[in-house]
C-alpha cells in the first residue's frame, strides 16, 4: 500500500470519526475510501466498523450527561441492536 493510500485513509478516518462523533454517518466516507485504496469490501467493512468503534465510544462517554434518565430506553434499543447484529451475522454466515 503506497503511503499516498496511507494518508488518504488516515484523513478519511478524522472525517468519519468527526461526523461520528456529532452525528453518526462516518462510514459514508470511510468505506468507499477503503475500497477504493484497493481493501476488498468485506475486509473494508471489517476494518471500518472496527476503526470507527472506539471513537462511538468516546463519544457515548462524552455524551454521558445527556443520558442520564433514559438507562431503560437505551438498554432497551441495546438490546434490540444486538439482537439484530446476532442475526445478521448468523444469516450471512
Amino acid at each position: 500500500m503506497s503511503a499516498g493510500s496511507l494518508l488518504l485513509a488516515a484523513l478519511a478516518a478524522l472525517v468519519g470519526g468527526a461526523i461520528n462523533s456529532i452525528a453518526g454517518g462516518g462510514s459514508l466516507v470511510t468505506f468507499p475510501i477503503l475500497v477504493a485504496i484497493g481493501l476488498p469490501p468485506l475486509t473494508a467493512n471489517t476494518t471500518n466498523t472496527m476503526a470507527l468503534w472506539p471513537g462511538a465510544f468516546g463519544s457515548l462517554w462524552g455524551y454521558r450527561r445527556q443520558f442520564a434518565g433514559v438507562g431503560g430506553w437505551v438498554a432497551s434499543i441495546g438490546a434490540t441492536g444486538v439482537l439484530g447484529g446476532l442475526v445478521g451475522a448468523w444469516l450471512l454466515l
